[in-house]
């Protein structure tokens, strides 16, 4: 159970990292690409890179704040990504 928990909360952030990205890459920013779509590559993308063992070895957040701390640093991280 512990490590199902542990694999969603790396999926979790993870995805708020590659949403950062994602909203800011010129091809998917544009109107082109409805919302939705733009959200299933961001949710499916954090998969393939969760389940690859992102995220093994790091110190996971063990309160409410601490993760929302995390949450702001991986949308800023995933929106420099682009910015370069």
């Amino acid at each position: 159970m512990e490590k199902t928990l542990t694999f969603l909360l790396v999926w979790f952030l993870v995805s708020v990292r590659a949403s950062g990205l994602l909203m800011m890459t010129p091809v998917f920013s544009g109107r082109t690409i409805p919302v939705p779509v733009r959200l299933c590559v961001a949710l499916f993308m954090a998969y393939v890179v969760a389940s690859h063992g992102a995220g093994e070895g790091a110190v996971l957040p063990q309160t409410l704040g601490h993760l929302v701390v995390v949450m702001v640093q991986e949308l800023l991280v995933g929106l420099f990504i682009v910015t370069g």
